[in-house]
């Protein structure tokens, strides 16, 4: 259906009537974006790209500088893609609680300007956070919603960017053969694009490692097969790392390399393993990680430890103590008591004690804060809980009537209608009702459009009432609304539909503006009246559709049911 236009539209049906010609059925609306508009959606989008190149080049203070800059002078519609970048780029520095914050950010500038896409973006950066902080099932739900949204719209980088996230989660929660296989096809179809696949197909390329490596070390395999297999994954990471170097891709580079190092330490080489910590080490440095330097720098001190290089090993196990400064007690636990040990081989008693001192004071705290630490993540879960739930019902609601959008309303017509089909009882069956304003379109241009909006949620409020806890109310576009009503009679609906065009056409529109004099055209159908073989959403969209012309045909302020 159209939503636009409707003086043209009953034009036209007249026409069409006057001929004996069938009534002609639309399909849904799609967002009308003027050229100008698409224009800065093109500069907004290329502006997050930017951001995100240089976050993979290692240049985290220069992509949070820009992103800064270009939020200056971005119009409302663009920050939300904006801040969607900055929430990556936090979130792969590490400043995880700054992060959600501007992922959430981003989500209401996208609610604002009322972009399912936006939201998207929005979305999906808040995704990439909760995957930082181990929240694999919400990334999940989100990322799923994200590239929903992106079959919907027809944008395929969003898809693909979404099934990379998808396929992350699986890998870490143990389902790797599903997360390899979405990795290769997005891999397949990203290398068959010619044109700006870019970087999505180079971080794709990273996550399907990933996920390889992570199978490798879940397997149970032999021994003697294990080292193999290991070898041949350090040297598929150590061949990505020198393509990445080739590119200028230094934070692409320094993951590789330090995943590299992880794998190494599989093989038992103590040499190998400290060729590829020092080829590791200046990289990560360089790109700002600083958690992943400390994890390399006391990795490196203990394989210098077992070389009996022993200097070496005190001077890095104290960089990464340095670094782990304000970090958990867990891993400076283990840094120092691995620098009592070199002391004691130097042969500085003072120095060992001390350090194993240190160790045994981080030791008490990792057990004394148990509870501490307990009570933060209860507490950061319930944060996480309140956004992700917050995002999902956003990403499902009309931002103007804060009755559901076309995208809920479209998902939760499939899922009644595979209810109804799969069970015969009268509780499953439905009806749907599709309601259009009469002569809307005249309200926009004698009023304003500020009046227009005013008159569109006191309607959706007008349908909203007296609605039980399983119907929908839904905004298609424009002035168009649809009602799914659970588990109705047939012979109830005539009724319930009279009552509501009744109710359109007494409320007192005066109050908003004098001129206005409203009434709402409708035509429903209900599952009753299609054999199970026919019934599907599209049928049940198309009878209501004809039956909403037939009422405007007729007269309008009235509503066409087939009982």
């Amino acid at each position: 259906m159209r939503v636009n236009d409707v003086a043209a539209r009953e034009n036209h049906l007249y026409e069409r009537s006057a001929t004996g010609a069938p009534a002609q059925h639309y399909d849904a609306p799609k967002p009308v974006v003027t050229k100008v508009h698409r224009n800065q959606q093109n500069m907004v989008a290329d502006w997050a790209r930017e951001v995100i190149a240089l976050q993979s080049a290692g240049k985290i203070t220069e992509a949070l500088a820009l992103v800064e800059a270009r939020l200056a002078v971005c119009t409302d519609d663009g920050r939300a893609a904006l801040l969607a970048a900055k929430a990556v780029v936090l979130a792969a520095r590490g400043d995880l609680r700054d992060a959600l914050s501007v992922a959430t950010a981003a989500r209401e500038a996208a609610r604002l300007a009322d972009s399912q896409p936006a939201m998207a973006d929005a979305g999906l950066s808040l995704a990439f956070v909760l995957q930082m902080l181990e929240e694999h099932r919400r990334a999940i739900d989100i990322a799923s919603e994200c590239d929903q949204i992106g079959r919907e719209y027809g944008d395929e980088s969003l898809r693909f960017r979404a099934q990379r996230l998808l396929a992350n989660s699986y890998s870490v929660i143990g389902r790797h053969e599903q997360a390899i296989s979405m990795l290769r096809a997005v891999i397949a179809h990203l290398a068959a694009d010619s044109e700006g696949s870019g970087l999505q197909l180079y971080w794709a390329r990273l996550n399907l490692l990933r996920a390889e490596d992570r199978q490798l070390q879940a397997s149970t395999s032999e021994q003697h097969v294990r080292r193999l297999a290991f070898r041949s994954l350090y040297e598929r990471w150590h061949s990505f790392a020198d393509e990445m170097s080739a590119l200028q891709l230094v934070r692409l580079q320094a993951i590789a390399l330090a995943k590299a190092c992880h794998v190494v330490s599989e093989l038992g080489d103590d040499q190998f393993a400290l060729a590829s910590h020092e080829a590791s080490l200046p990289l990560l440095y360089s790109v700002g990680l600083r958690s992943n330097c400390a994890e390399t720098e006391y990795q490196y001190g203990v394989v210098l430890s077992r070389l009996g290089r022993f200097g070496e090993a005190r001077d890095a196990l104290q960089r990464s103590i340095a670094l782990l400064d304000g970090h958990g007690p867990r891993i400076l636990a283990l840094a120092w008591d691995a620098l009592s040990t070199v002391f004691e081989a130097l042969d500085l008693p003072y120095d060992a004690l001390s350090s194993l001192k240190q160790a045994r004071h981080f030791e008490r705290q990792l057990r004394d804060g148990e509870a501490l630490v307990a009570a933060t993540l209860a507490e950061q879960r319930v944060l996480i809980d309140r956004l992700s739930d917050e995002w999902s019902r956003l990403a499902s609601e009309d931002p103007l009537t804060g009755v559901a959008n076309r995208r809920a309303f479209d998902r939760q017509l499939a899922a009644m209608t595979d209810a109804v089909n799969g069970d015969s009882r009268a509780g499953a069956a439905f009806a749907l009702a599709f309601f259009d304003l009469d002569r809307f379109k005249l309200v926009n241009d004698a009023a304003g459009h500020g009046v227009g909006d005013t008159v569109l949620k006191r309607f959706a409020a007008i349908l909203s009432s007296g609605r039980r806890g399983n119907d929908m109310v839904a905004r298609l576009g424009g002035d168009e609304f649809a009602i799914l009503f659970a588990g109705v009679r047939a012979g109830n609906l005539g009724g319930i539909l009279d009552s509501l065009v009744t109710s359109v056409h007494s409320e007192n529109w005066a109050a908003i503006d004098s001129s206005l004099r409203l009434t709402v055209s409708a035509g429903a159908v209900h599952t009753d009246e299609i054999s199970a073989s026919q019934r599907t959403p599209t049928s049940l969209l198309r009878v209501a559709d004809e039956r909403l012309y037939e009422a405007k045909r007729n007269g309008r302020n009235r509503a066409v049911v087939g009982f």
